[in-house]
């Protein structure tokens, strides 16, 4: 951490960026020069007691500890298997039902840990059978509701093709135009600008349409 502003005798709690590098793991490879520069923010704890250079006899030491975002809702969620059809697109209907038993689980974990302020939010994993080529994912306007009067304030749905985030303001604009619900869906997209396409390299990229 020599070139970051950590000052290692100081005994109030500091926080400070430390510039590095990414060291991909073995047989992982950059053809197309990605840079690797990285910079994390990090806090050290203050000292309690002892001597600052945390020899025998200290009592307490900072602690290098990633940022923490303490507000996150509780999450519960459930798994989804789409039907797939001959030319490998996947469908499925998120129902209430699914929703309302997530929201009372994460409400009831909530409880547990204390953490009721902090709100909910639903978990949708879609567990997606290797043919899948595209997905087709209907959010009736009941489904959306429920998600709405649930007060989650996040919603993932997630799978092999799929990672998409949902907060409270997106899911009321989604209820707000549409009629009877929307569907998501995640096919590979087109073809890409030559740029596009070297920055890529193999990797399969999807486009995403919600009608």
């Amino acid at each position: 951490m020599a070139s970051s502003s950590y000052d290692a005798a100081g005994t109030s709690e500091q926080t400070f960026t430390v510039d590095g590098t990414l060291t991909l793991p073995s047989g992982v490879m950059n053809p197309n020069s990605v840079p690797l520069d990285v910079r994390i923010r990090v806090t050290v704890n203050g000292r309690t007691g002892g001597n600052p250079g945390g020899e025998p006899g200290s009592t307490a030491r900072g602690a290098i500890r990633p940022d923490r975002k303490p507000d996150l809702p509780v999450v519960a969620g459930f798994s989804v298997t789409p039907a797939v059809d001959a030319n490998g697109h996947g469908t499925a209907s998120i129902s209430k039902k699914e929703v309302e038993d997530a929201a009372v689980k994460a409400r009831n974990d909530g409880k547990i840990q204390g953490r009721t302020a902090n709100g909910i939010g639903i978990s949708i994993d879609f567990d997606l059978p290797d043919t899948v080529k595209s997905l087709g994912i209907v959010l009736p306007r009941a489904t959306l509701k429920s998600l709405i009067d649930a007060g989650a304030r996040r919603v993932k749905i997630s799978g092999a093709i799929i990672s998409l985030d949902f907060d409270q303001q997106a899911l009321k604009e989604l209820y707000g135009q549409s009629w009877d619900g929307v569907t998501i869906t995640v096919r590979q997209a087109g073809k890409l600008p030559g740029a596009a396409k070297k920055l890529i390299g193999t990797r399969p990229v999807y486009e995403v349409t919600v009608s």
